[in-house]
């Protein structure tokens, strides 16, 4: 139990840290461009959530690879 409650105080340091020096120690236009970067950040996650939501559903044929059955054999002669 020590171990999780020394990584929530890191933790709890680590946003405190975080959220002072976003407010006193850099610059407005700085700010913009990271609230312009997590937008990009949010904007990716969605698209790839969106692309991983078409193709749930979606299955792969077991013969995809063009050498699968020449391992197959391979592993056949091996005995397997």
């Amino acid at each position: 139990m020590g171990a999780m409650k020394n990584r929530l105080v890191g933790l709890a340091l680590f946003g405190a840290g975080a959220a002072l020096i976003y407010r006193f120690g850099i610059s407005d236009g700085a700010k913009q461009s990271l609230k312009e970067a997590i937008g990009t950040i949010g904007e990716v996650v969605e698209r790839i959530s969106e692309l991983m939501g078409e193709m749930s559903g979606q299955t792969v044929e077991d013969n995809y690879l063009p050498n699968r059955e020449q391992t197959i054999a391979q592993w056949e002669r091996l005995g397997y």
